[in-house]
């Protein structure tokens, strides 16, 4: 498979070598789903030069096609602070869909926040809001008929699996406080996601747009950076104990948190919402990624689901400072 790849690659103006293109393959999952990444490696390159993606099953070959059109778009309305990777060419290989894209060579983020915050990945994480404060502001070019999809998948995802009037009631209360947001999302935007250049402090790359979204209705990607940030700051163990740190706790990092939230809201130039009312928008969006980009829900869409009634049963609860 991989040298047939490498030669429709070639065949479709990639230059590489006849010879002398190493390659290295990982797969995300040791089953039949999930993607494998081929790196290819020119001439005596220590790091690659190519990457090229391809879907292991059906509902992965969607996420291909998801991930390349965001990527696609980003990139045509000229967003995204030069941090998007540039993607080469898209095909389809046995059925399955792949692109080819530059590969961004750097660390995650993670790493780095793994000895908290100090002035240098404070900057990093700064950097990273500006970036989805950028991606935001596509919301004016997104078509009306692209925001009334939005609209009625909000109200559908509402309808499909909510049915306990306290559960319904509460939610409609946030859409009718929020409303909809327009806006185009990374959708999976995490600090593992983020690659730095360690020698000059900066980020070089954002990765993985399988989640993205140009018909977001929410502000969902400063949920989910915040939401899954003490994993890394606190050594919480799993989503469920970083989003309860961040939101239901106070904690050593609570005013940073806040801090995050305020700067990004002050980028796009918006009120700060009410929280709980962001959490459960941001969660309801979150309990419905996997379908709507796979076709079908899977663990993550699932978990979403029990949190965000998690989250109703326990508003009360709620420690995220809301003053300035």
């Amino acid at each position: 498979m991989i040298d047939d790849l490498i030669n429709i690659c070639r065949d479709k103006g990639l230059k590489l070598p006849l010879k002398n293109v190493r390659h290295c393959m990982i797969s995300s999952n040791s089953n039949d789903s999930g993607n494998d990444l081929i790196f290819l490696f020119l001439a005596d390159k220590k790091l690659p030069d190519y990457l090229i993606k391809i879907g292991r099953s059906k509902e992965n070959n969607k996420g291909i096609i998801n991930e390349y059109n965001c990527i696609q778009y980003i990139l045509c309305n000229k967003r995204g602070n030069s941090l998007t990777p540039d993607v080469i060419h898209y095909g389809e290989y046995n059925g399955k869909a792949y692109f080819v894209q530059n590969v961004i060579t750097g660390k995650g983020l993670s790493e780095s926040l793994i000895r908290g915050i100090n002035p240098r990945t404070n900057a990093c994480i700064e950097q990273s809001i500006d970036f989805i404060a950028d991606l935001f502001k596509l919301g004016p070019l997104i078509e009306i008929s692209t925001t009334k999809a939005a609209e009625n998948a909000l109200l559908a995802e509402l309808k499909s699996f909510v049915t306990k009037p306290m559960y319904h009631n509460r939610i409609e209360t946030a859409i009718e406080k929020l409303g909809i947001i327009k806006c185009l999302a990374h959708g999976d935007f995490w600090v593992t996601n983020i690659i730095t250049d360690k020698a000059i402090h900066k980020i070089i790359g954002i990765i993985d747009y399988e989640f993205g979204d140009i018909s977001c209705y929410t502000y969902f990607d400063i949920f989910w950076f915040l939401a899954n940030l003490a994993m890394f700051l606190e050594s919480a163990n799993s989503f469920i104990d970083s989003y309860k740190t961040v939101f239901f706790s106070y904690s050593p990092n609570t005013s940073y948190y806040q801090k995050v939230l305020y700067k990004y809201f002050s980028q796009i130039d918006q009120p700060i919402p009410d929280i709980a009312d962001l959490v459960i928008i941001s969660l309801l969006y979150a309990s419905f990624r996997e379908k709507r980009v796979f076709g079908k829900s899977l663990h993550m869409d699932q978990l979403c689901r029990e949190i965000l009634l998690w989250t109703i049963e326990n508003e009360s609860l709620l420690k995220f400072p809301t003053g300035a």
